[in-house]
């Protein structure tokens, strides 16, 4: 569970070098090479093995896969994102909780702010033992919104009083 809020920041971070890949790609595809007088006639068979002749045509040919490959990768980390900050908008309409969890789960989980008593006593102005609670309760709205992310994880319940994901 609480790996998947972590890799959301990593996921932001993958957006955008999936996004200057593409373009570089782009870049790389619509700037021939110096030495081509004409880009439109290219050689079918290359030059020599090992030749730049030979290079440029291979990378003429892989292009449209890799291009389409990072477009799929791509949209996945941002259907991924976009689900996430679905989600926690969803929680931040939860009673009177959901926006001390969403802000919580924002600090903890995105900005990474560590140890949990700055969280707790410098941005949400809360006490210990509700800092707990509303973890708690947003760990649970995430399992509970999000089932196919978390099917291999289970809700272990410890004692009566505490649940740990």
């Amino acid at each position: 569970m609480q790996k998947y809020l972590y890799s959301i920041k990593r996921s932001e971070i993958k957006i955008l070098n999936l996004e200057r890949a593409i373009h570089d790609l782009d870049t790389r595809r619509e700037s021939p090479p110096v030495w081509m007088s004409n880009p439109d006639i290219i050689s079918v068979t290359g030059g020599m093995d090992g030749s730049k002749q030979e290079s440029w045509v291979e990378f003429l040919e892989t292009y449209p896969d890799r291009r389409s490959y990072l477009a799929d990768c791509l949209d996945h980390e941002r259907k991924r994102v976009e689900q996430f900050y679905t989600t926690l908008n969803q929680l931040s309409t939860e009673g009177r909780w959901g926006p001390l969890a969403a802000n919580l789960i924002r600090h903890k989980y995105i900005q990474r702010i560590t140890p949990d008593m700055a969280i707790y006593t410098m941005y949400l102005f809360c006490t210990r033992e509700s800092f707990y609670r509303t973890h708690k309760r947003a760990l649970k709205f995430f399992y509970d919104v999000l089932p196919d992310i978390f099917k291999n994880d289970t809700l272990v319940t410890l004692n009566s009083s505490k649940s740990v994901i």
